[in-house]
């Protein structure tokens, strides 16, 4: 996970929002396509919470929905308390990738797959739980929070083997180690590598962002 800094809802969809009538689960196709883009737009087509690439090509094999829109409070939350004014929320709202849906083995979804209906504390748009992530040295991700470390593990389950995800952000960051000149250059260009990042994240970049901060020494 990285933190997702929330833009501008879509006018099309703040003007469905405002009508008397509107709903979650009548929103024109149209405007709904308006709003997803927006939506992985400001998320440089990442994933809310794996960050993988979305659209998925893998998902789309599966004939499976490789981007849908992800509500971080639950349109029917499984504590029973449901919020109907989050339903039309725009900073409620996430693109997600299909999180290994269709994959027939339910240890193996993660991200909104493997959350269903359950109340997290997890919200990418949140820097106060983005700054309590960590990872390990073989690409695990974990928090300093035991709470948040659990439902990193069993609710998101974002360091699912069948996905790879601890392999991936491991790669990225040492393909990002190989390129890094090992002279007197080194900390300036970690300096521009992690800037670039930081303006455009790449996919599974989390662990390569929090190694190059160490790097450069930078509390961001």
């Amino acid at each position: 996970m990285i933190y997702i800094r929330k833009g501008k809802e879509p006018r099309e969809f703040q003007e469905f929002r405002n009508q008397t009538d509107s709903e979650y689960g009548n929103i024109p196709g149209k405007v709904k396509k308006i709003l997803l883009a927006a939506l992985c737009a400001e998320q440089h087509g990442l994933c809310a919470y794996c960050t993988c690439r979305i659209p998925e090509k893998a998902a789309k094999k599966r004939l499976q929905e490789s981007m849908t829109i992800e509500h971080f409070y639950p349109q029917h939350p499984d504590n029973g308390k449901r919020q109907a004014d989050m339903d039309l929320k725009y900073k409620n709202m996430h693109a997600v990738c299909s999180g290994n849906r269709g994959c027939g083995n339910k240890k193996a979804l993660t991200c909104d797959a493997s959350k269903e209906d359950k109340v997290t504390q997890l919200n990418p748009c949140d820097e106060a739980i983005i700054s309590q992530l960590y990872y390990q040295c073989d690409g695990t991700i974990r928090a300093k929070d035991p709470k948040l470390d659990k439902e990193l593990r069993s609710v998101l389950n974002l360091n699912c083997p069948e996905r790879s995800l601890p392999q991936n952000r491991k790669a990225v960051l040492i393909e990002i180690q190989r390129r890094l000149p090992q002279d007197s250059h080194f900390k300036s260009e970690c300096s521009k590598c992690l800037d670039n990042l930081l303006k455009n994240p790449t996919p599974f970049c989390g662990m390569a962002i929090e190694w190059l901060k160490k790097k450069v020494g930078d509390s961001i």
